[in-house]
């Protein structure tokens, strides 16, 4: 990124971002942070020790900067446009109407021990398998992160088509995919790609903050290309070779050592969406998956809680800060005045830790009697869908398995009159 570059960024940022320099911190240098860490994929304690500051305000700075970026989606995400037909760029002329290409790829990742199954490819790597949608010109469409390595590149590429705010294909319009995704209308070939540091490797950030920096990254790789006319990484990029779901390398390993498997080569394999979501199930579920409006929503929650957090700080340093400057000389009066603050605190602090308990203890009575119930019903719904002949058993076991997953679905169901469940 050149000085201009990172210069108009910090404009952005500012200006349609909101990113406000705090009492200590310019804008500039928060910016620097960020991106030193997202491209060298450093502890802090490196950037402690060369910019000077203390791990909490780093981290801190660097949430905050990473959310203002996720919220200029809006502005840095590239708009899909089809191949014209008069099209001259040689890479790209052969393939009319086409909006760009897709891919799904495997990004590392910390996650709990419990979690850890979910998460593992095939190639072993504990990793989250992220669909990026990139235009002609390399740059991004949309992106999806947070599915489990474990997922397919099918089933999440199907979960980003049936977001509210998920993935759009024109009717005229197609996508370049590989061989680890399914034909179908709107999909054709394959296409690959990456850039920064903390994408190539294992980072020190929990799953959830790993999303956001792989968001983050994404729309700072389209506001790179946007903005400098040569872009230093074409000619240095190392190749991604996606998650390479069966590749022609894995067909190759498998007819090896099961020659049986040979007349199964080149053919399709019937219902093999269905077979993903039936053995899938108990794996990679995509709860953690999501794509931009809701990160978006998500940011602006957590900075809503930090900003009454730092307010409440604030207002609690100013008061201490009066009480010392009103206080006596006084070695004696100091000292019995600190003890009597200790003991005030001390005195609220179980105050506080009384009433949580109180109503952490009135939640947990009334969720524990909603489960009982929302137990009691799900036990009824598979004698209700047996009852459905004019749906198949796959059909059953999709509703069965979507009923369930849901404890507000539950409750619709049995709101549903009798006669109108199967319609």
């Amino acid at each position: 990124m050149s000085r201009m570059c990172f210069k108009k960024l910090c404009h952005m940022l500012e200006t349609f971002g909101e990113l406000r320099r705090s009492r200590n911190m310019d804008i500039d240098e928060q910016v620097a942070m960020f991106l030193h860490i997202l491209a060298h994929n450093v502890k802090n304690q490196v950037i402690i020790s060369r910019f000077h500051r203390s791990g909490e305000t780093i981290s801190r700075h660097f949430s905050r900067v990473c959310n203002v970026v996720i919220r200029l989606h809006t502005r840095l995400l590239k708009r899909p446009e089809p191949v014209p037909n008069n099209s001259t760029y040689q890479r790209w002329k052969w393939f009319k109407n086409c909006l760009g290409a897709l891919d799904g790829t495997y990004i590392k990742c910390l996650v709990p021990t419990e979690e850890k199954p979910r998460y593992r490819t095939r190639k072993n790597d504990i990793a989250t398998n992220v669909l990026g949608v990139c235009s002609q010109d390399m740059q991004f469409i949309y992106v999806l992160p947070g599915w489990e390595g474990s997922a397919a590149n099918g089933r999440v590429l199907q979960d980003a088509l049936l977001r509210p705010h998920g993935l759009k294909v024109s009717r005229s319009g197609n996508y370049l995919v590989d061989a680890g995704y399914t034909n179908g209308e709107g999909f054709l070939a394959p296409y690959r790609g990456q850039r920064w540091e903390i994408l190539k490797d294992n980072s020190y950030y929990p799953i959830e903050m790993k999303n956001k920096i792989i968001m983050a990254c994404c729309l700072l790789h389209n506001f790179i290309r946007q903005e400098m006319e040569v872009d230093p990484f074409d000619n240095e990029c190392d190749r991604d070779e996606g998650t390479g779901d069966v590749g022609p390398e894995d067909v190759d390993n498998i007819t090896s050592v099961h020659k049986e498997a040979t007349r199964r080569k080149h053919k399709s394999f019937p219902y093999y969406e269905d077979l993903c979501i039936v053995f899938g199930k108990d794996r990679a579920q995509g709860n953690r998956a999501r794509d931009f409006i809701e990160m978006e929503q998500d940011v602006n929650l957590e900075e809503e809680l930090q900003e009454s957090d730092d307010d409440i700080l604030e207002s609690e340093e100013i008061s201490h800060n009066t009480t010392v400057q009103n206080e006596e000389t006084s070695p004696s009066v100091r000292s019995n005045k600190r003890k009597r603050h200790a003991d005030d605190v001390f005195n609220n602090a179980v105050g506080l830790i009384t009433e949580s308990l109180k109503e952490i203890s009135k939640d947990l009575s009334q969720g524990i009697k909603f489960d009982m119930k929302i137990n009691e019903l799900s036990e009824k719904i598979p004698l209700e869908i047996l009852k459905m002949s004019s749906l198949s058993q796959v059909e059953k076991f999709k509703t069965l398995t979507k009923i369930k997953s849901d404890a507000i679905n539950v409750q619709i169901f049995w709101q549903i009159e009798e006669g109108d469940r199967e319609v």
